[in-house]
Parts: C-alpha cells; sequence; structure tokens
C-alpha cells in the first residue's frame, strides 16, 4: 500500500521474487594475488562487475551475469581452474525495503522517516 492505494499483493517471497533483478550474484572470494574483476569478466555482460575489498579478508564481486543459468557451478569451476578461493557464491536477493521502493519510486530512507505518521 502506498499513499493509499493497493501498488501489489502476495505473500512476501512472492513479491521479492518477482521484483528481485534475475542474473546478479555476489560472489565472496578470500584476497590473493588474483584480479577479481579480470577472473569473472567472461560471466558478466560488459561492465557487469564491480569489486568490493572488505575488512575480514575477503572480496565481493557483485556480477551482471550474461546468462544465468548455470551460473553458480560455472563460477566455481572458473575460480577453481584460477586458483581462486571461494567463500560464497550466492544471487543477488532483494529486501522488502527493497521492493516497496522500486515499486512507489522512493530512492532513499530518509524518505520513508520523513512520511512517518
Amino acid at each position: 500500500i502506498h499513499d493509499g492505494a493497493i501498488v501489489a499483493n502476495g505473500t512476501p517471497r512472492q513479491l521479492k521474487d518477482a521484483h528481485s533483478p534475475s542474473g546478479e550474484f555476489f560472489v565472496i572470494a578470500r584476497h590473493g594475488a588474483h584480479d577479481l574483476a579480470s577472473t569473472f569478466a567472461s560471466l558478466a555482460v560488459p561492465g557487469g562487475i564491480a569489486v568490493t575489498d572488505n575488512q575480514n579478508g575477503t572480496s565481493t564481486v557483485a556480477v551482471k551475469a550474461n546468462d544465468a543459468g548455470g551460473f553458480v557451478s560455472r563460477a566455481a569451476k572458473l575460480a577453481d581452474d584460477k586458483g581462486v578461493g571461494i567463500v560464497e557464491i550466492a544471487p543477488r536477493r532483494v529486501s522488502l525495503e527493497d521492493v516497496f521502493r522500486q515499486l512507489t519510486g522512493r530512492k532513499d530512507k530518509a524518505q520513508f522517516e520523513g512520511n512517518a505518521a
């Protein structure tokens, strides 16, 4: 519900599944001598790689996959072939707050708090 109107309905899982970006994955890898963007480039659309260094000795690689089918197994094999230590590979999931923002056009949390009753 947004401004008194129903903008979508369904269970929380149905809403998140319907509004999750397909083909977006996170790969969490151990720091090493590897160029992670280059390692996973063959699995991504052009410009579809972003690497963030974490403070716990890992990096998160956000990948917009060029083919989502079988991405996890292809990424794991590629990492193994290149000697990259993988901690986790997972699809990007959205929260209900993300779904609400997408459906209502609200951009940030401050907009929610500014309109709270």
